[in-house]
């Protein structure tokens, strides 16, 4: 006989978990420190947010918060979310949390959003996006969403946007979209 053992696995479906909308996040840098915060990450620090705009494409910070592109939607995320409360003196007082990221993050858009990383580009002022599916391009300044394609250029991109959701994949032969930004023009 060999050393080998062979088992017969009975025929269950195996349980695939889909993490598409996890935010994992590190310690905190602390100055003159010898341990880097930064390269930490521990089995706890992470925040699961749902799946009704799709999966989460992309993350860009923006000034303190956190931009997040999905599939049909944008959300702005606040990090290190401090809570107010007003004392008897009416002043101010801020109570640090031990959530780093909230559970229910501030909806830009439920709509529009982007299946393309490449096609997200960040400038000193706005954040701008393809949507392929919904064809539009618009832009976001963590405060507000606008679309900016609806005059002149929604013609064209109606006329020859063909990709489908399906196409996400970069494959070599397959069309895939790209921005860049003039930083001349703005």
């Amino acid at each position: 006989l060999s050393d080998r053992y062979y088992f017969a696995i009975p025929e269950v479906p195996f349980i695939k978990n889909n993490f598409s909308n996890r935010i994992h996040y590190s310690n905190l840098l602390l100055d003159s420190s010898f341990k880097n915060g930064n390269r930490v990450f521990k089995t706890n620090n992470y925040q699961d947010y749902t799946n009704e705009h799709g999966a989460i494409i992309k993350l860009v910070e923006w000034y303190g918060t956190l931009i997040v592109i999905m599939e049909h939607g944008i959300v702005q995320i606040p990090v290190n979310e401090r809570a107010m409360l007003n004392n008897a003196s009416g002043e101010n007082v801020y109570i640090n949390t031990d959530n780093v990221l909230p559970k229910n993050p501030k909806v830009l858009s439920n709509t529009f959003g982007s299946i393309w990383e490449n096609s997200i580009i960040k400038t000193q002022r706005f954040i701008y996006g393809i949507d392929t599916v919904g064809k539009k391009i618009w832009r976001t300044n963590g405060e507000s969403f606008e679309l900016i394609s609806d005059m002149k250029i929604q013609k064209f991109l109606n006329d020859n946007i063909y990709l489908r959701t399906s196409d996400q994949d970069n494959q070599v032969g397959v069309s895939f979209v790209k921005t860049h930004y003039n930083a001349f023009k703005h």
